[in-house]
């Protein structure tokens, strides 16, 4: 990240809209403020946009503020994922169209209704002169009332990505942070959606995600409620083990809504706040807004 350079990363949730402003630093990368708003569906999206705007742009210094980057978060419930086998084309230009048409024939829907990225995918076993391509495709009716409002109130976004590559984003900056000598297992829960991330050491993901239910009625049912947090907990775990069972789990980190009652036989589990982890110097930031943390870090990487 160049040092005149800062990122906003923006986490638009059903009812709280949580952004992070991450800017350069001469140690690295540093939290430069939090700031989270209540929202529903119904509101109109430019107030709480043009109060985050307000709040976390006052946190950088002018030259900061100039050219700050823009990225948004897209819930896997409105992205499609593909591999498909095309062929390789030098010409950006006819690339794209080429993965577009390919795209909406096997979806059956018109391009128009749709934001697509791509990239080539390596170590895939294909035809001569052909290449096996991940397409992620976002329906434009699930982000364009996002990125209409944030042009309205004067921000620009430069990156949309999905939430779970987001957190993705987050473990991979805390590994070295946190200079773990083993591949740890990263359960994150929060509103009823439980993540779980882990890093090999070849560079792939591992990913699952689960939906519980809403978690604030978690929240009030005491012991059933925990019984049924820990069960998820112990199939997290033995589903992550069972993807590799060559790299052995020993720790587990976890962070949001979890029972202070979880416990596990065989792993050590770690509490731990993503944030606070990372910028020691960051403000009380709750762990809630790891979403907007790992998009403001994704902010140079990814695009739309």
């Amino acid at each position: 990240m160049m040092r005149s350079s800062a990122v906003l990363g923006i986490d638009i949730g059903r009812d709280i809209i949580h952004a992070i402003v991450v800017r350069a630093h001469r140690q690295g990368i540093q939290v430069a403020g939090h700031h989270r708003v209540p929202y529903r569906a119904t509101d109109d999206l430019c107030v709480p946009l043009t109060e985050i705007k307000k709040r976390l742009l006052a946190c950088l210094p002018w030259y900061q503020r100039l050219h700050i980057s823009v990225v948004v978060g897209v819930d896997e419930e409105a992205v499609i994922t593909k591999q498909m086998t095309a062929p390789l084309i030098d010409d950006e230009i006819e690339q794209e169209a080429l993965i577009g048409q390919k795209l909406s024939a096997a979806l059956n829907m018109d391009m128009d209704t749709l934001y697509y990225d791509f990239a080539v995918m390596s170590g895939v076993t294909v035809q001569p002169g052909q290449v096996c391509y991940q397409v992620v495709a976002c329906r434009r009716h699930a982000l364009t009332p996002a990125l209409d409002a944030l042009k309205r109130v004067g921000l620009s976004p430069t990156v949309a990505d999905i939430n779970s590559q987001a957190l993705v984003g987050v473990y991979q900056a805390l590994r070295p942070v946190a200079q773990a000598n083993h591949w740890p297992l990263w359960l994150h829960y929060h509103s009823g959606l439980l993540t779980a991330i882990r890093l090999y050491p070849d560079g792939q993901v591992y990913q699952h995600r689960c939906r519980l239910g809403e978690g604030e009625r978690y929240e009030h049912r005491e012991s059933a409620a925990n019984a049924l947090v820990q069960q998820h907990f112990d199939q997290a775990c033995h589903r992550a083990r069972e993807h590799n069972r060559l790299l052995p789990l020993s720790t587990v980190w976890i962070s949001g809504a979890w029972p202070a009652t979880l416990a596990s036989e065989h792993l050590t589990i770690m509490r731990f706040n993503p944030v606070a982890m990372l910028d020691q110097t960051a403000p009380n930031i709750s762990d809630d807004a790891s979403i907007a943390l790992g998009l403001a870090l994704r902010g140079e990487y990814s695009c739309v």
